[in-house]
């Protein structure tokens, strides 16, 4: 977990497979990296790719949500 799990999913997002992508949004929705996941996010809010765009503000918002 933590930083490396959170390096991962940021290595994730530059893959060209979209299913790859969007496991990448999943995991930095679950992992709510404040850092380097939320930068990441925000990017990926930006695709191209609707579904990808979606998925990640969600995530965004999410993970912005008080606990």
């Amino acid at each position: 977990g933590g930083k490396v799990a959170v390096g991962a999913a940021v290595d994730l997002l530059s893959d060209p497979r979209p299913v790859l992508q969007r496991a990448a949004v999943q995991a930095l929705g679950s992992l709510c990296d404040a850092g380097e996941g939320a930068a990441a996010l925000k990017k990926a809010s930006q695709s191209k790719d609707e579904s990808i765009a979606a998925a990640a503000s969600m995530a965004s918002s999410r993970c912005q949500q008080p606990h």
